[in-house]
C-alpha cells in the first residue's frame, strides 16, 4: 500500500482582500494533484503559526486549523476505504482520491455572509414588489458591510462558518461597533446605533434559519 501524502500551501496568485488562498497537494506514488480548500489567510499569519501547526489563541484560527486537519483525515480515510474495495489492477492515482473524497465527503459549510446575502436578496424581491421600503433594504445592506469590515479587521478573514458563532462573537462585534468602527473621523458609534446594528444582524439570521 502506497503512502498518501497531504500538504497545504499558500497560492500567491489566488488572493482576496490581501489574503492568500490555502491549497492542498496530494501525492500518491508518482501521481500528484492540487485542490482548493476554499479558505484564505494572511501570509504573515500562515508563517507566524508555522502553517497553522502551532497553538493559536483566537477561536477563528483554531477553527481554520481544525478544518484543514479534517480535510487531511477525510482524504486519508477515502484512500483507505478505496483500497479495500478495489477489485481491479487499475492504478490508483492522487486525482482518484481527490475526486472520491470531494464528491462524497467535503461539503460547503453555511457561513454568516451566506445567511446575510440570502436575507438581503429576498428582501430585494420584497422591495421590488412594493412590500418593503428601500430604506430598510439599505439598512440591512449596510449591516452586511459592517460585518465584512469586522471579520477582516478583527480576524483577517473574509467570512466565518455560521456554526462557529457564539456569544463571544456577538459581544466582540458589539464592542467593535461601539468603540472601534470608524465613522465621520471618529472611532465608535453611539449606543442607539450600536443596538440597532445588533438587532439588524439578529433579524437577518433569524429570518433565514
Amino acid at each position: 500500500m502506497q503512502r498518501l501524502n497531504v500538504n497545504f500551501f499558500l497560492k500567491g496568485d489566488k488572493t482576496q482582500n490581501g489574503l492568500c488562498a490555502i491549497y492542498g497537494k496530494l501525492k500518491l506514488g508518482s501521481t500528484s494533484c492540487t485542490f482548493s480548500t476554499g479558505k484564505y489567510i494572511s501570509k504573515e499569519k500562515w508563517e507566524k503559526t508555522n502553517h497553522l501547526r502551532n497553538a493559536i489563541r483566537k477561536d477563528i484560527d483554531i477553527s481554520l486549523k481544525e478544518y484543514i486537519h479534517s480535510m487531511s483525515l477525510e482524504l486519508e480515510k477515502a484512500y483507505t476505504q478505496h483500497i479495500k474495495t478495489v477489485t481491479t489492477d487499475k492504478k490508483i492515482t492522487a486525482t482518484d482520491i481527490k475526486n472520491l473524497c470531494f464528491d462524497t465527503t467535503v461539503k460547503k459549510e453555511i457561513t454568516l455572509l451566506d445567511l446575510v446575502n440570502k436575507h438581503n436578496n429576498y428582501f430585494k424581491m420584497q422591495v421590488a414588489k412594493g412590500d418593503r421600503a428601500d430604506g430598510s433594504l439599505e439598512k440591512y445592506e449596510r449591516m452586511g458591510e459592517v460585518l465584512k469590515e469586522y471579520l477582516y479587521n478583527r480576524y483577517k478573514v473574509l467570512d466565518i462558518e455560521f456554526d462557529k458563532i457564539g456569544s463571544d462573537f456577538v459581544f466582540d462585534l458589539d464592542h467593535y461597533i461601539r468603540f472601534e468602527r470608524k465613522h465621520g473621523g471618529k472611532a465608535g458609534l453611539g449606543h442607539n446605533t450600536t443596538v440597532k446594528y445588533i438587532r439588524n444582524i439578529s433579524s437577518m439570521i433569524n429570518y433565514t434559519l
